[in-house]
């Protein structure tokens, strides 16, 4: 995924490495008592193992950010997606990206790109920083699918 923002000169912050990853659901600061039940909605959710494919680089123009994201997302990702939120309409206004690049100052035009193809064995639920400020990325839990 690195190598395809460096390959289509990607401006701005590139996303390190340790860094990428697919976002699902954002549920921004949580109590305790809150992560302990989103914790025991995503070890009730029984979706199959699948395949990604990440094929089509995008922009997001207000936040200005380069992506990778896929032209056909599988029913099992938008499964997985509307578990997590809770509703069965989640998947339509998600947009399935991985980040590669923060503050680009040109839009890259959607375009199909070299297919990435993820196998999608399991999922976390990843912790930004501490306390409400921004930071490091830590797994608090992982749940494997099927």
């Amino acid at each position: 995924m690195a190598e395809v923002a460096q390959r289509r000169e990607c401006d701005g912050r590139r996303i390190a490495v340790d860094r990428l990853h697919m976002t699902l659901a954002f549920h921004g600061l949580l109590a305790r008592h809150e992560i302990a039940g989103l914790c025991r909605k995503a070890a009730a959710i029984r979706v199959a193992p699948f395949k990604l494919r990440l094929d089509r680089l995008g922009y997001f123009q207000r936040p200005r950010i380069a992506w990778l994201g896929t032209t056909e997302p599988p029913p099992e990702l938008l499964e997985l997606v509307a578990g997590l939120s809770g509703t069965r309409n989640a998947g339509r206004n998600f947009q399935p990206h991985v980040s590669l690049a923060r503050g680009a100052s040109r839009p890259a035009p959607p375009e199909q790109v070299e297919p990435i193809v993820w196998q999608v064995r399991n999922f976390c639920l990843l912790e930004s920083g501490r306390d409400g400020i921004p930071g490091m990325y830590t797994c608090i839990q992982q749940w494997r699918l099927g």
